[in-house]
């Protein structure tokens, strides 16, 4: 999120570097976001049922340099 509101701090991150081309003058995005699923206790099998609720719903964002950075941060 912060990299969507101030992308010239995050040079690397896919988000910023997508806000720069596409949308420079445009407002800060607002989102809404709901949690699905709930693991405090194992991180893996949270990981696991955030990868079946992106396949299940497709999307759009979703692209090859998101999971570059997501894999970056879980790694």
């Amino acid at each position: 999120m912060r990299a969507l509101r101030n992308p010239t701090s995050y040079p690397n991150s896919s988000f910023s570097r997508h806000r720069t081309l596409h949308h420079t003058y445009d407002d800060p995005p607002r989102m809404k976001v709901t949690i699905l699923h709930r693991s405090q206790e194992s991180p893996l099998e949270r990981k696991v049922l955030e990868a079946l609720e992106i396949k299940r719903l497709s999307p759009e964002i979703n692209n090859k340099d998101e999971m570059m950075d997501a894999l970056r941060l879980i790694g």
